[in-house]
């Protein structure tokens, strides 16, 4: 039944969906409208906030970001050591279903540590699985293996990264998310009442286990399949592709042992206790030049070859150039772990540690700039839709439509009922407000009022604006940007897959949190 409804769904929107930009130009149509018709906002009103400063310039900063996270990960990805790595954990499935299943896995639980890693991972894992199994001739459905590892952008809120819950845990946030006069009557909200309940650790870890159970039941026999050879038009990357430089070594540990001795850290007082005797100063130079040893060690491993090169061609190629640039990247790396800690990771943490690795892998700089220079030719999607989204934010929090459509399910709930209204409500703004923080900061202050008024735990609405703003991701492609650049497919052959996710995902949180209100 389930493998039904997916072939309808895919099909469904095969036919009617339209490419991403246009549904972005669409989106903004309909929301200058709604603002004008709901809010009784002038055309001009309604362009001033369109325009302005919270508007169609304002997400500039951020999609630079996403311009990095897709370079930077796809850099990371076309380096010799990690396509064998890719290749081993893409040669893991036989058929198909178990395929799906993995690459759902792997990526949510990479997204549950970090959204950016997640959609990075899921990415990354899609494509080489299905360039693997279609070398091996298995007739494995790489639009649902994409899919699948879009599957993190619905799990991502309730982990480590989710903005909703980072943004309760200090007076400063809370002064910044919620104004003044509503944050005086909050205590910061900790992890341990959000993230780490076990009313979460339940919410998230049955998507872990749900979804990707879904994707092995939603995958196609091999005869209706269609392959990455077949959909993709390109031939499976050739073995030599991902063993040529003829494994790694000894040296590959130096890349991880210092952020294995971070994680030791950050779990073990005692060892915490016997590093900090180093002092920071010296533990930062420490692991970062293990990195840098480690980096150096590789670039000599797989030095160009070059015949009559001048002196500065020879500074360029050297491995103790690259080593001295992944020397202050590293130390920098270990710098934020150590201030900030793993589970505040944002893009700007993401990024340095891709670019860190990236360039470590590569071993030259000459390699690194034209794997770079591969990856920016997928970024036409980012550059033009993100300030159109920037605009539909913009419009929907400078006329109050967001908190309009915010409040309206919410003020009909009943105490017993308000985090699924919540929930629901939060699923419907995150359509035109895809982004974790922006959303809390248009609902938080409503759904914390409402949750003052009906007597109900703040964190129990927290949640729910987190478990909303992740569920409608399945439907609305603006995240998936980065990944359709990677696996080089369309929105609309994956969207009847995950609309699959999202019934099946929401009846689960809604079913959670009925429970807990119960």
């Amino acid at each position: 039944m389930i493998r039904a409804l997916g072939r309808r769904f895919e099909a469904f929107f095969r036919a009617v969906t339209p490419d991403p930009l246009v549904l972005a130009i669409g989106l903004t149509a309909l929301v200058f409208a709604l603002a004008m018709a709901l809010e009784g906002a002038s055309f001009l009103d309604t362009l001033r906030a369109w325009q302005g400063q919270g508007g169609f310039w304002s997400l500039l900063a951020f999609a630079m970001q996403m311009l990095l996270i897709l370079v930077t990960g796809h850099a990371v990805a076309s380096a010799p050591a990690v396509r064998r790595l890719l290749a081993g954990l893409a040669g893991l499935p036989r058929t198909g279903a178990q395929a799906a299943a993995l690459v759902a896995a792997v990526a949510i639980a990479a997204g549950l540590l970090n959204w950016g890693l997640g959609l990075i991972v899921g990415a990354l894992l899609s494509r080489e699985v299905g360039r693997r199994l279609a070398g091996a001739g298995v007739r494995a459905h790489y639009p649902l293996l994409v899919a699948a590892g879009y599957a993190s952008m619905m799990c991502w809120h309730g982990g480590l990264s989710g903005s909703a819950p980072l943004d309760v845990t200090s007076d400063a946030l809370l002064t910044s998310f919620l104004g003044e006069e509503l944050a005086a009557t909050l205590s910061p909200i900790g992890f341990d009442r959000t993230v780490l309940t076990v009313d979460n650790l339940v919410v998230s870890g049955g998507l872990l286990v749900l979804i990707p159970l879904v994707c092995a039941l939603l995958a196609p026999a091999p005869d209706d399949a269609v392959g990455y050879d077949d959909y993709v038009g390109d031939a499976p990357a050739p073995e030599r592709d991902v063993a040529h430089d003829g494994g790694l070594g000894p040296s590959a540990l130096l890349l991880v042992v210092p952020f294995l001795v971070l994680g030791v850290r950050a779990a073990s007082p005692d060892v915490t206790r016997a590093l900090g005797a180093l002092g920071d100063d010296a533990l930062v130079a420490a692991l970062g030049g293990l990195v840098a040893i480690g980096a150096v060690a590789l670039a000599y491993r797989s030095r160009d070859d070059g015949h009559a090169l001048t002196v500065p061609e020879r500074v360029e190629r050297h491995p103790l150039t690259i080593g001295v640039l992944v020397f202050l990247l590293a130390a920098a790396c270990v710098r934020w772990q150590l201030d900030v800690g793993v589970a505040q990771l944002d893009p700007n943490a993401v990024n340095l540690l891709f670019l860190t690795l990236g360039l470590a892998l590569h071993g030259s700089l000459r390699r690194y700039v034209a794997a770079v220079s591969e990856a920016v030719r997928g970024t036409t999607g980012i550059v033009l839709q993100f300030p159109l989204y920037a605009g539909i934010m913009g419009i929907m929090r400078g006329t109050g439509l967001a908190a309009t459509l915010a409040g309206a399910l919410s003020s009909l709930a009943p105490a017993s009922l308000l985090t699924t209204f919540t929930f629901l409500s939060a699923g419907l703004v995150n359509l035109f407000v895809p982004s974790g923080g922006g959303q809390w900061a248009v609902q938080g202050p409503i759904a914390v009022e409402a949750a003052q008024q009906l007597h109900v735990p703040v964190e129990h609405v927290v949640m729910a604006v987190a478990y909303g703003d992740q569920w409608t991701n399945m439907l609305q492609p603006f995240w998936a940007l980065p990944l359709l650049a990677i696996t080089g497919i369309k929105a609309r052959d994956i969207l009847g897959y995950t609309t699959v996710f999202l019934l099946i995902g929401g009846a689960w949180v809604i079913g959670c949190l009925l429970v807990q209100s119960a």
